[in-house]
């Protein structure tokens, strides 16, 4: 009985500290990334390809200080600095809202930490940009 009851409290005590043990402290200092995709308008009609190469600086607690990246979209590269916020949840996964200079464009991202937070994944939910939709995925490494 002592054994079964023993079994039943490490399963309780040990399941939580086993599942996933990620904050926001896992998201820190620098890290380049890259994504890649399309834009389309509420029609479903191509618009562009677009690509981006940049860095960014978490703080470890849920906010992105500083950042740039050079984006191409169609055939016009810009050049934009950023700052923003992020969550990350036990397992990895979160999210991200970043706004880039000059426009004021604010997008977000559904993000996954992986190799204990030095590199992650990144899928876009908002373009930022009224009635244009973008398929995009891209991920990133500690520097």
């Amino acid at each position: 009985m002592k054994r079964s009851l023993l079994s039943i409290l490490f399963v309780f005590v040990a399941t939580p500290l086993f599942a996933g043990s990620f904050t926001v402290r896992d998201w820190n200092g620098p890290y380049s990334f890259h994504f890649d995709g399309i834009a389309f308008n509420a029609n479903g009609t191509f618009l562009a390809n677009i690509s981006a190469i940049g860095q960014v600086v978490a703080d470890g607690k849920g906010n992105f200080t500083s950042g740039s990246r050079s984006i191409t979209f169609g055939n016009t590269v810009s050049e934009q600095t950023l700052t923003g916020t992020y969550t990350v949840n036990p397992d990895g996964t979160g999210h991200a809202v970043v706004t880039h200079q000059p426009g004021n464009l604010v997008q977000e991202f559904d993000t996954v930490l992986t190799d204990d937070g030095r590199e992650f994944n990144f899928n876009a939910t908002k373009s930022g940009i009224p009635n244009v939709f973008v398929v995009v995925q891209g991920e990133g490494e500690k520097q």
